[in-house]
């Protein structure tokens, strides 16, 4: 196995909150050497935003390591320029790596030009959950009506690639809470287990409401920047989002070499929730 990437650069995410942000010409933060910077002074533009808070991850694209920084969140609304506090941030001696702790649990991989989710400018990447969750669990969901026992199949077709984690995550919970209402109009319906995607879509974990379940090829960069400190059990078998047709699933083994399987849903596996950042 390759030697797992080394991040020489920091990362860190500046975080801004204004009343109205959806309506802003420009949002984002400014920065500089000295207190009280403008936009003049420099600024890094910012698209992630809500109607009241926007946040980005930064990185050696826009800051210079050994330097402290004073930054200040702006937004141009109705060509007024309001700005917000000012805060300091220091890339002396920031660093991360791979299976360094950041954003909720752990880096696993960062974006390169190549992938569907790269931001010219910008950091981004996966970041997994510490551990596996305790338990494990089967792909579909188990429903209990007042006839019977039953499970949930998915009829989409849920990708592979890299970025597909969040979509197929969506997907899944969409389509099974659809089939849940539409059974209860005519019987009460009990879900007896939730499906391995609806698990991590429900996670709330170190103030991160994002979590997913990965696709197949997102497992697989994992296991190729796994590290000690992602803290991946060799052999373990893992769920991903990723189907290969309506009755069976991808799963992934963590093995030399690692092995992909298409399962039976019904199958209780390990999950390890992820994140974008």
């Amino acid at each position: 196995m390759a030697s797992p990437l080394k991040l020489n650069y920091f990362l860190y995410q500046l975080k801004g909150k204004f009343v109205g942000c959806k309506k802003a010409k420009e949002l984002g933060f400014c920065f500089s050497l000295h207190h009280l910077p403008t936009i003049g002074d420099g600024k890094i533009l910012c698209e992630k935003k809500t109607d009241e808070a926007f946040s980005t991850v930064i990185g050696p694209h826009q800051l210079r390591k050994g330097k402290e920084y004073f930054i200040r969140p702006f937004a141009i609304i109705a060509d007024k320029i309001v700005y917000g506090n000012e805060q300091t941030l220091s890339t002396i001696n920031q660093q991360f790596e791979i299976g360094e702790k950041a954003f909720g649990g752990k880096i696993a991989y960062v974006f390169e030009p190549q992938d569907k989710l790269y931001v010219k400018g910008e950091i981004h990447g996966i970041i997994v959950a510490d551990e596996d969750l305790k338990e494990k669990y089967s792909w579909n969901s188990t429903i209990e009506t007042k006839h019977q026992k039953s499970t949930i199949s998915i009829s989409n077709q849920l990708e592979e690639g890299l970025g597909f984690g969040s979509i197929n995550t969506q997907k899944i919970t969409k389509e099974i809470s659809n089939k849940k209402a539409e059974l209860s109009t005519s019987t009460p319906v009990n879900t007896i287990q939730f499906s391995a995607a609806e698990i991590c879509a429900r996670l709330k974990l170190n103030s991160y409401e994002d979590w997913f379940l990965p696709s197949l090829n997102e497992m697989q960069l994992i296991w190729f920047n796994q590290t000690a400190e992602l803290n991946l059990v060799s052999k373990t078998v893992y769920w991903t989002s990723t189907t290969y047709n309506p009755n069976k699933a991808f799963a992934f083994a963590f093995k030399e070499p690692p092995l992909r399987k298409e399962v039976n849903q019904e199958l209780k596996f390990s999950i390890r929730p992820i994140r974008y950042f």
